[in-house]
């Protein structure tokens, strides 16, 4: 029954009303969110705004790095430690986690990101990353 509200005026009235009772209307308000990423949500963005808008992918706490989509595939950011000076030769480093999110900003089924990588270790595996990125394209396309 929910599903047939999507697309209908009452779906902000059903899912505010729902929200004071359970997590069913955070649920519906993503899925309710636009096929396509807007605008201003890329670029840095924190996990608040992102939870209050109805991305249940993200943390409160955190900043979130989003790109501009490509062919339906986002990549997302966040600080995730400080790496101190070691060997490689790239002293200090900063290091994040990285997503590959589809452009309503949720995971893409059998697709895992980078865990606390440094831009460098992303660079380093850029094989891997580009081919966990095109499996991704080809999920979200429908192209199995």
């Amino acid at each position: 029954m929910l599903m047939n509200l999507f697309g209908r005026k009452q779906t902000k009235k059903t899912i505010s009303k729902m929200g004071k009772r359970s997590g069913a209307a955070a649920v519906l308000k993503q899925r309710a969110q636009p096929k396509k990423l807007p605008e201003e949500l890329i670029g840095y963005i924190s996990g608040k705004v992102l939870l209050e808008r109805g991305y249940l992918f993200f943390e409160a706490e955190r900043w979130y790095s989003i790109e501009r989509p490509e062919n339906g595939v986002v990549t997302v950011s966040s600080w995730s430690s400080t790496e101190d000076a070691d060997g490689d030769g790239f002293g200090m480093e900063e290091c994040y986690d990285w997503w590959l999110l589809d452009e309503q900003l949720r995971p893409i089924r059998g697709i895992s990101g980078f865990h606390d990588f440094s831009i460098n270790d992303v660079y380093v595996n850029r094989e891997e990353w580009a081919r966990r990125k095109a499996l991704a394209m080809e999920r979200v396309n429908g192209v199995h």
